[in-house]
């Protein structure tokens, strides 16, 4: 083979190689820009929580209902009681939701929105404990 057809061939490897390692540090970039592209969307926009306060007017009890939900499949309500000492044996309560809290994303970095009724209790009258 002449030299010039030894050179073309050499100039050409290495310039085939050089394209090789352009394309794969292009790919990694990529890969890279995508694996933090979804693990942003998944912390902010994947979990959300949403709070109800209910009160029963009747025994001056408390009641959080609270759920977590992730890219909208909620999970397990977590209910949270504050009983009142005046529940007689037979009480049934009379839950009236006071209060929505909902926040969107991590920490609520997307939306916190509260839904309040303008008395804690269905009666209008404030809690008293006897």
């Amino acid at each position: 083979m002449p030299l010039i057809g030894r050179l073309t061939v050499a100039t050409n490897a290495a310039r085939i190689a050089s394209l090789h390692t352009e394309l794969r540090m292009r790919t990694k970039w990529k890969r890279l820009l995508v694996t933090v592209l979804v693990v942003a969307g998944v912390v902010l926009f994947g979990p959300s929580q949403k709070i109800e306060h209910y009160s029963c007017h009747n025994c001056r009890s408390l009641k959080d209902v609270s759920v977590v939900s992730f890219f909208g499949i909620p999970g397990r309500p977590k209910e949270t009681l504050q009983l009142s000492n005046q529940i007689t044996e037979r009480h049934v309560h009379d839950w009236w939701e006071y209060s929505v809290y909902k926040q969107s994303g991590l920490f609520g970095s997307l939306s916190k929105r509260v839904a309040c009724k303008p008395t804690q209790f269905k009666d209008g009258q404030g809690r008293v404990e006897r």
